[in-house]
């Protein structure tokens, strides 16, 4: 693990005080120091490489031998999983979703036609803390967990299907994944781009080269280092992703996540997509009572009953938080002036 005081982002383990370096991978895996801050301006904490906590380890380990917390098509949501937003499959069940099995299969064939297509997969999920937020199919998660058979891309887009970061091929993979992926809080490529706040969030898995593309049909991420983590600096990484370049590799993965949750929204409850959460969606949790639900799962749907409003609730997008706190630091400056 290297010196415990040395972090990928400006976050201060107990015990260590002063200057800390910031240190971030370079192409060949290693970590490079990047810059030295003094305690004083550690301001923005992003995710440490130091694994995240024993409760954390010991909940990965029960999922080896009780499977994905939530597999592709579980619970009466689509078979394949969609690929744009507003569609997505949807996890559902309560408290922190920490893995997700699927797979792409290319070309669907019925009774000898090509009925569908399927190259990515879309996922909703809850990112409740950003700075310790991170997905992988690269093997390197804490438990080795995580795992891929093609050589897989990870897309990460806010709740109205604008691009926050991706990722091609991980710095960092174990050898039994070395096409696997892998993201983090923060960009890596220089844009400064960060996960903007906890949210609702879409998370996209697709085979090389297949990538996002945005209403021009142009790529929102430009990749000048495969293992780069980027931030939306492509030819169109200012609007939301509306298809994709397609196709790509194909195969199964296990997508380990740290820092996320279970979707907290009425949509979850709305098994059959009619827009609200009835006696319809009642009778499909109660026929699968005890696995994966119960008594608290019951409470969340009927909170839930009636119409849903569309939306994404509690969730800031990046430039409007950024234009805020450029604002809230402009009327601090005049305050201090007068």
């Amino acid at each position: 693990m290297g010196d415990r005081c040395a972090l990928r982002w400006a976050k201060r383990p107990r015990g260590c005080s002063g200057r800390l370096k910031i240190v971030s991978f370079s192409a060949s895996g290693q970590d490079v120091v990047i810059d030295e801050l003094e305690e004083a301006q550690m301001l923005i904490p992003m995710r440490t490489f130091v694994p995240t906590a024993v409760a954390a380890l010991v909940g990965l380990a029960s999922v080896a031998s009780a499977g994905p917390d939530w597999t592709e098509g579980s619970a009466g949501s689509a078979f394949d999983a969609p690929s744009l937003p507003p569609d997505a499959d949807q996890p559902k069940g309560l408290g922190p979703l920490s893995t997700i099995g699927g797979s792409l299969t290319g070309i669907i064939i019925s009774r000898g036609l090509v009925t569908d297509a399927d190259f990515e997969d879309l996922y909703i999920i809850d990112i409740f803390d950003p700075i310790f937020f991170a997905a992988f199919t690269d093997g390197a998660d804490p438990m080795g967990l995580s795992a891929s058979t093609f050589d897989t891309q990870l897309f990460l887009f806010d709740c109205a299907g604008f691009p926050v970061l991706a990722n091609q091929d991980s710095p960092n993979p174990m050898p039994a994944n070395p096409q696997g992926s892998f993201l983090q809080a923060m960009s890596t490529d220089g844009t400064g781009a960060v996960i903007p706040g906890p949210g609702l969030y879409y998370l996209a898995i697709s085979g090389a080269p297949n990538e996002s593309l945005g209403q021009l049909a142009q790529p929102q991420f430009q990749f000048d280092d495969p293992l780069e983590i980027s931030g939306p600096d492509g030819p169109d990484g200012m609007s939301p992703v509306a298809q994709w370049a397609g196709p790509g590799a194909v195969g199964s993965y296990l997508i380990v996540l740290e820092g996320a949750e279970f979707a907290r929204s009425c949509q979850i409850w709305d098994f059959n997509g009619d827009g609200a959460v009835g006696a319809s969606d009642l009778a499909q949790l109660i026929g699968r009572w005890g696995n994966p639900y119960g008594s608290a799962e019951l409470a969340e749907l009927l909170g839930f009953w009636g119409a849903c409003t569309p939306g994404c609730p509690d969730f800031v997008r990046a430039n409007d938080r950024v234009a805020d706190e450029a604002q809230a630091e402009s009327a601090d400056l005049d305050t201090d002036s007068e």
